[in-house]
This record gives structure tokens, sequence and C-alpha cells, in this order.
């Protein structure tokens, strides 16, 4: 099988169809990996919402990631929100970061009720 490798457009190039734009949730937006990724979904013309232990922009929404963890607390931060996008991570375990809090999926508990 012969494949082809010749692009009519650059591999880096993005196609914005407005009718496929969301309003996105970023957990932990602020990350190594959360700021790269919101940059890039914006830069697409998507609307994201940030979800960070220290809101600094408008619209961010402030989350202990460890103790937030019920739907009661979940279903209003997610009114009008289609994707959820979970870039939390623990570089180290503490006392105030444990492992184990942040590696439990809140968004299990609310998976099915929307």
């Amino acid at each position: 099988m012969k494949i082809n490798t010749q692009h009519s457009m650059p591999l880096n190039a993005v196609v914005i169809n407005r009718e496929t734009l969301m309003k996105i949730l970023v957990c932990g937006a602020t990350g190594f990996v959360g700021r790269h990724l919101t940059q890039a979904l914006r830069d697409a013309g998507h609307t994201v919402i940030r979800a960070v232990r220290h809101p600094s922009d408008p619209g961010d929404i402030k989350v202990d990631f460890c103790k937030d963890t019920t739907k009661e607390i979940w279903l209003p931060r997610l009114n009008g929100i289609k994707v959820v996008i979970n870039t939390v991570g623990v570089l180290r375990d503490s006392a105030n970061t444990p492992c184990k809090a942040a590696c439990r999926n809140p968004f299990g508990i609310i998976c099915g009720l929307r």
C-alpha cells in the first residue's frame, strides 16, 4: 500500500467551523498541559472556561480538586458546557495535595446525568 504524503494544507493549520465551536471547561488550565491546551482551544475559536485553584481571569472557576467531588458542586459549574477536559495533575504527594484525592475522578460522579 502506498501512503500519500502530500497535504493540501499544512499539518498545523486549524480549520474553524463555526457550527462545531463549543464551550469547554478545562480543569487544571494553569498547569503545563492545561495552559497550552487552553490556548490552542481559544486559538481555534472555542470558548474556554478555566477551572483552577487560583482564579486570575474573568470567568475562571475556583475549584479545590481534592474536595470538590460531589455532583451538587459540579452540576451548576457545567451549565452550558459541552466538553470537560481534565488536565489536573499532582507532581508531588503532600498533605495539601494528596495524590490519592487528586486522582479520584470527580466527573465519574456526574457522567450520564446530562
